[in-house]
This record gives C-alpha cells, structure tokens and sequence, in this order.
C-alpha cells in the first residue's frame, strides 16, 4: 500500500509504474486533505498554448506539484472551447476531472458515461453522489494515445498528473504537442 506521506517518495516507487505510484498518491493525498498537494515556489508558470493548440486562447496551466521527472498541472478552459485531438510523445499522464463540461476524447471515442453524467449534471436529482462519483475521475494517457476534448457551457477543469520521458524536462504538454 502506497504511503501518504507528505512528500512522494520517488526513490521507493521508482520503476516501471511510477507514474501509476504517483498518480495514487496524489489524488489519495487530495481526497485526504481535501486539497491540491503543492510543491512549487518559482516555477508555478502559467502557460499558454499557440492559437493552433486551442479554438481559445485562454486556456491556461498553472503547476502545482513537480519533483524530478514528475509532474502536475492544473488545466482551465473556458467555456465552448476545443482542444483537437493529439499526442505528447515526451510525456504519460493521467488526466483527471476535477470540475465543469469538460468532456474528453480518447483514441477518437467520447469517455461515454463520464460526458454524459457531466453534460446532464444540470438534471440531476443527486448532485452529492455525481460528486462523489465522478470528482477526480481519471484517465490514462500514454506518448502514443491520441486524445482532445471539448468544453460545455460552464468550461471544464481537470489535473494533468505527468511523467516525463526520454531525458525531457518537464515543462508544459503544450510544449511537447505533436498533431494526429
């Protein structure tokens, strides 16, 4: 079973599932303490992406946690953007809801029940248990798998918990973009 130390210990989980190690740890530690673990004092950049990456130039990232070759950032788009489908061949990530119409595309397929539960959200009789149930949901992105999303009336919000690969220095998915 995974720690829920302060600080991630890198060293322990290193190898061949650490991204999955990170990624527990995290949202464990979030669900814990009812808020974002943080570890960044200068380099909590905001970024943001060249027209041709978003039909909004508003979509912004902030980094919330990075430690060697691991990272998170925190993603808000506005609302009725886009995001085309594409890769970041430097990088494996979890991405994960934390809030409004994000409605993402995984390998060309809508993640069916997860947008369809967000785009009802407005109807629903049960909002506690859709919190519950859906507040850091999470899906896997690997350097191969072609993803993008779109965002509803209420624009979307979700964490990009990261990996970076092959002697890359984590910085921004925004930075290690490659169209599919």
């Amino acid at each position: 079973m995974i720690e829920l130390d302060k600080e991630f210990d890198y060293d322990k989980y290193n190898g061949s599932n650490l991204l999955d190690w990170f990624a527990v740890w995290y949202v464990k530690r979030a669900k814990k303490e009812k808020c974002l673990p943080m570890r960044t004092i200068q380099d909590n950049c905001i970024y943001m992406p060249p027209n041709s990456h978003a039909a909004s130039s508003s979509v912004s990232g902030l980094t919330l946690y990075r430690q060697k070759d691991l990272q998170v950032q925190l993603y808000n788009l506005p609302p009725n953007s886009e995001i085309p489908l594409h890769v970041h061949p430097n990088m494996d990530s979890f991405e994960v809801y934390v809030g409004g119409d994000a409605l993402f595309t995984v390998e060309g397929i809508d993640t069916e029940e997860h947008n369809r539960k967000i785009e009802n959200f407005d109807h629903l009789e049960d909002k506690e248990e859709f919190y519950k149930e859906m507040f850091l949901r999470n899906f896997r992105v690997t350097e191969t798998t072609s993803h993008g999303g779109r965002m509803g009336e209420k624009g979307g919000a979700w964490l990009s918990i990261q990996h970076w690969k092959n002697g890359v220095k984590p910085s921004s998915p925004i930075e290690d973009w490659e169209d599919s």
